[in-house]
């Protein structure tokens, strides 16, 4: 199973928002982020990447 870890852009250093991601649902300007444990957490964002091999999700503020 690939989990992976969200962070968002804050100028050129990425802050960590969340970790062991298993489903991401778009919702607008804003994304639902569901963890291995089926915990939900909601983050206003614009996509920047998705990386798979890395498992890294990167937004920006939208």
């Amino acid at each position: 199973m690939c989990l992976s870890t969200v962070y968002k852009l804050k100028g050129q250093n990425q802050e960590k928002v969340c970790e062991y991601i298993s489903k991401v649902e778009n919702k607008g300007n804003e994304f639902v982020f569901t963890d291995v444990m089926g915990e939900e957490i909601t983050v206003p964002g614009k996509l920047i990447s998705m990386d798979f091999v890395k498992n890294v999700i990167l937004l920006e503020d939208a």
